[in-house]
């Protein structure tokens, strides 16, 4: 872990933390690496479970990030999810261990929609993000009860979880015409029944379809 963190801290960039901390990202220590960077940096070192493990525990935001991308996605499973879910504190965290750990994971749908219930917003995003990419590429059984699920969240006022039915809608959307249709007619009476978040999935949704 020492020479990762060594490797990691050559990239340091204070200006990216200064422009992350006006954004609402803080973190206890953060050297202001670039993701591309960490995922070029830590890539030898992956798949190593143990030492995610480990990583995901400091309190250094590279070091947690790393963590994401050194862990084997398909040994994340409902009874060891808590582990992880602990530390999806921020948006950044949540995009990135949705799209590459439980959106990778042969478990994906099983442990999404576990964290999909989670009190944390910031949980239920990174949920959200595994769920699309697993419609995407076609390993959801029956992503069409993710509609009726997709308004019951867009209810929500936290802008953080439109953001994450908006990719879940836009996926199943793309599936077939069929889905298509569906999904435009769902936002159609939601901007009718005046739901929180209505007007910008409807703006969100409709241009990508």
């Amino acid at each position: 872990m020492a020479e990762l963190l060594r490797e990691l801290r050559v990239e340091m960039n204070g200006a990216v933390v200064g422009a992350m901390e006006d954004r609402g990202l803080i973190y206890p220590l953060n050297y202001g690496v670039s993701l591309p960077t960490i995922r070029s940096i830590v890539k030898k070192y992956a798949p190593n479970h143990k030492l995610a493990k480990l990583l995901y525990q400091q309190q250094i935001r590279e070091l947690q990030l790393a963590a994401i991308y050194v862990a084997d996605p398909d040994s994340i499973t409902v009874e060891n999810s808590s582990f992880w879910e602990k530390g999806v504190v921020n948006n950044e965290i949540a995009e990135s261990i949705g799209a590459v750990l439980i959106g990778s994971s042969v478990n994906c749908q099983e442990v999404a929609d576990l964290w999909r219930v989670s009190d944390s917003s910031n949980v239920v995003y990174a949920a959200l993000i595994a769920l699309s990419k697993a419609i995407k590429v076609g390993t959801v059984e029956n992503s069409i009860q993710y509609i009726q699920k997709s308004k019951e969240l867009a209810a929500s006022s936290h802008p953080i979880i439109w953001r994450g039915v908006e990719l879940i809608l836009v996926a199943i959307a793309k599936q077939d015409e069929t889905s298509k249709e569906t999904i435009v007619a769902l936002l159609n009476e939601m901007v009718v029944l005046k739901l929180k978040g209505s007007e910008y999935l409807s703006d969100e949704v409709s241009w990508q379809l």
